[in-house]
Formats: C-alpha cells, structure tokens, sequence
C-alpha cells in the first residue's frame, strides 16, 4: 500500500550563534516519511544568506 504523505520536516525555529562562528542549515534538520524513513538527504537548501560575520 502506498499512502504518498508528504515528508515531515523538523528543525529549530530560532538558531543564535556567536560572531564569526561557521553555519550549517542541515545541521538542526531532519526529515522523515513515512514510507522511506529518513529524507534528510533528500532536504535541498535554496538560499543560505546568513552571514556570522555581520552582527
């Protein structure tokens, strides 16, 4: 039987890092689905404009 829910994706809501310190968007993600298990490789980051070295 295949059911085609779509992934659940979890992360963190608020990230604080220091000044200068290195960003992985990844890092907090996970996604599960139900028929494949873990679909975190299959998460695909768009855009990643954080800067750690602007306060």
């Amino acid at each position: 039987m295949t059911s085609n829910d779509a992934s659940v994706i979890t992360g963190e809501a608020k990230t604080t890092l220091s000044l200068g310190a290195s960003f992985d968007p990844m890092s907090p993600m996970k996604a599960v689905d139900k028929e494949d298990g873990d679909a975190t490789s299959n998460v695909i980051i768009t855009s990643n404009d954080v800067d750690t070295i602007v306060p």
